[in-house]
């Protein structure tokens, strides 16, 4: 253990979704409903949007933060890098998209349930943001809650 893991104490934190330091929530801490069954559905491009993160929380802090809120799940069939984009908003800022193949599956289950271009509300937590001086700092990450189990339903013959 080096002095400065010793003074500001290291941060010993298992990986979001997408590989940043963050804690796993707690099921009890949940923003709304009593427990919740978190999962790390992953969602990509939230080193693009730690601007809109670092807002949505308040900015970087000595501690960091660890924030349960809500997340929309945005159809985005426009995006030219893919139709079936699911783009992740909080508080009506992009934070990230949906992984390619998760996209994929919810975007054919509400084409299946007759609810194509609708907006899922679901829990979300913020992890990360924080500076302790100019060359020791942590991204912010994003984990949601899944709205349903994405595996794919029996078909009765």
């Amino acid at each position: 253990m080096g002095l400065l893991d010793l003074l500001f104490g290291k941060r010993t934190s298992s990986k979001s979704v997408s590989g940043v330091a963050a804690k796993k929530p707690s099921p009890a801490k949940s923003a709304d409903e009593g427990s919740a069954a978190w999962c790390d559905l992953p969602i990509v491009g939230e080193s693009n949007y730690q601007d809109a993160l670092s807002r949505i929380c308040g900015g970087y802090t000595r501690d960091g933060h660890q924030l349960h809120t809500r997340a929309s799940l945005v159809p985005d069939p426009s995006n030219p890098y893919d139709a079936n984009a699911i783009r992740v908003a909080i508080d009506g800022q992009t934070v990230g998209y949906l992984k390619r193949e998760h996209a994929a599956r919810y975007t054919k289950r509400l084409l299946d349930e007759g609810r194509s271009g609708e907006v899922l509300d679901v829990r979300a937590y913020i992890s990360g943001g924080w500076r302790t001086n100019q060359h020791d700092s942590g991204h912010f990450g994003v984990q949601l809650e899944k709205p349903w189990p994405l595996k794919r339903r029996a078909t009765k013959r």
